[in-house]
């Protein structure tokens, strides 16, 4: 388990997805935020940019691509690992490259919390 508390946006709107990975994470030590939709982490992220966030592809009104995307162009430094429960068909694997890592529902919470590990690694091609 990382040392390093970290500021972690939580971007699902699946209410028990979202809270299995809020209490993981805070049981882990790091400030955890949730949004319930793309619109919501946007302006979250504004408020206070946060150092990784967690992002559901799948969304209601503004996927999770593009509003990883819109983030990016706002804060480069933000880390965003994609989170997705389907299957991802090749067309689209182009756009899974905003994401520095991925994630497959449901997420065992020691997979959560070693790819937080890896991604802020030192050395860490996004780090």
């Amino acid at each position: 388990m990382a040392l390093l508390q970290l500021d972690i946006l939580v971007v699902d709107d699946n209410f028990g997805s979202a809270f299995m990975m809020a209490e993981v994470l805070k049981r882990a030590s790091h400030q955890v935020r949730v949004a319930v939709g793309g619109n919501e982490a946007i302006r979250a992220a504004a408020t206070q940019a946060p150092d990784v966030i967690l992002m559901d592809i799948n969304l209601p009104d503004l996927g999770g691509f593009e509003a990883a995307k819109r983030i990016k162009t706002l804060m480069p430094q933000v880390r965003v690992i994609g989170i997705s429960g389907m299957h991802i068909p090749p067309e689209m694997e182009g756009d899974m490259l905003i994401f520095e890592e991925r994630l497959h529902k449901p997420i065992r919470p020691e997979q959560l919390l070693s790819t937080l590990d890896h991604l802020f690694e030192p050395g860490c091609k996004s780090g």
